[in-house]
């Protein structure tokens, strides 16, 4: 699939007049999105995945993940893998965001299999992390790698529905508390449908905490799309 793509690419020679039709991209991503197991490749199949901290030291530090490593789309199965926006929002806390961190509490949204959140438990100080997830299929894989990075107990998983009115009430059934200092957000602006339920999250947060700091992270794919969010955000 992606070969062919590639190739219709190398044989546009006028980017002004020459272009892979809307329709064709679209089928093209339709049929990433919902491959099946016995496809060119098992793209939900999953398989322990270790990332090493990006810290030059003698003895690395690393993070096991068990995930779907040849995910291509960011669709409905989007939690079964680490993003690139993980990677980068970690490379940053680890460089230049630890103060964000260390000894804070830190609740993390839309994340996934729980990448960052278990970073922020395991090398960067952390003194309580939740993960949360509007899937609670997604949510169970993360706990598994919770436990497989052996910190159960300091991080925490919950299922977490952005624009649930009783948020303090989940916080407090799931973590037992909803002082959080810290919110991270990675790879979760890819729907305009869910920006005002995800903001009203956030602005329901700092109603909770009015010093709460929130660091996101995400690609770029359309410039209309980022705008989308900051409009919905100035209108809080």
């Amino acid at each position: 699939m992606k070969g062919l793509f590639r190739i219709l690419e190398k044989a546009i020679e006028d980017p002004d007049k020459d272009e892979i039709i809307d329709e064709f991209m679209a089928r093209f991503t339709d049929v990433l999105g919902k491959a099946e197991q016995d496809d060119i490749f098992p793209v939900l199949e999953k398989c322990p995945v270790t990332y090493t901290v990006p810290v030059i030291e003698e003895s690395p530090r690393t993070i096991t993940m068990f995930e779907a490593p040849f995910l291509l789309s960011c669709g409905g199965d989007s939690g079964n893998r680490t993003w690139a926006a993980a990677l980068h929002l970690a490379t940053y806390l680890f460089t230049d965001g630890r103060h964000f961190v260390e000894g804070k509490s830190v609740l993390e949204l839309g994340a996934g299999l729980g990448f960052l959140s278990i970073l922020c438990g395991t090398h960067l100080g952390a003194r309580h992390v939740l993960v949360t997830d509007g899937s609670e299929a997604v949510i169970d894989l993360a706990q598994g790698n919770v436990e497989l990075n052996g910190v159960d107990g300091l991080v925490e998983t919950s299922v977490l529905k952005w624009g649930d009115s009783r948020i303090d009430e989940v916080l407090v059934e799931e973590s037992g508390m909803i002082w959080f200092d810290l919110v991270l957000g990675a790879d979760i602006l890819y729907d305009p449908r869910d920006f005002p339920a995800l903001i009203t999250t956030m602005h329901d947060l700092f109603d909770l905490n009015s010093e709460l700091q929130i660091l996101m992270s995400s690609a770029i794919r359309t410039q209309s799309t980022l705008d989308s969010f900051l409009e919905a955000c100035s209108e809080f």
